[in-house]
């Protein structure tokens, strides 16, 4: 029987191919479901939302981060009201060592939420490294106050995965 008679041909089953594909290891093949997914759900704005967040932190996960970025891009252009969208293009902005572009993407984050742990921790460090010691602190001091007892990330396991949980 010919596979692409059986292949997934709407947005929700490539989006649920690209989770196993993902979950299976094959990041690759995750990705082009992911992408497939926003192809065929041009107005299905929570589903598309849902399909760039795991194209970008999949491609993130291969070590594509200029790709995931340019995901990230579009899903904050497509949906300025998401906070994960802004969150995950900050994170990666910071890994690409843009500071000051990242600082304003997670700004917008947490405009938008403001009580998510990881992206207030994040933020924080973004300041730090912008060398707003001032800034980071009070930023580290609401972190305390969301979350109390919140152990914070060393740097060398940031990734957009984690922000992706909402």
């Amino acid at each position: 029987m010919n596979a692409a008679l059986n292949a997934p041909d709407t947005a929700e089953q490539q989006e649920a191919l690209g989770q196993r594909l993902r979950a299976a290891g094959d990041n690759a093949g995750a990705a082009r479901a992911f992408a497939r997914a926003i192809e065929l759900a041009p107005q299905r704005p929570h589903l598309r939302l849902l399909a760039l967040l795991h194209e970008g932190t999949t491609l993130d996960a291969e070590g594509r981060v200029e790709e995931a970025q340019a995901v990230f891009l579009r899903a904050v252009q497509e949906h300025p009201d998401s906070a994960d969208a802004w969150a995950v293009l900050g994170t990666v902005q910071a890994y690409l060592s843009e500071p000051e572009i990242a600082e304003e993407s997670l700004r917008r984050a947490l405009q938008i939420d403001p009580t998510r742990p990881e992206v207030l921790e994040r933020y924080a460090r973004v300041l730090q490294d912008l060398r707003r010691h001032e800034d980071a602190a009070l930023v580290f001091e609401r972190l305390l106050k969301v979350e109390p007892n919140r152990p914070l990330t060393p740097r060398s396991e940031e990734h957009t995965s984690e922000l992706q949980s909402h």
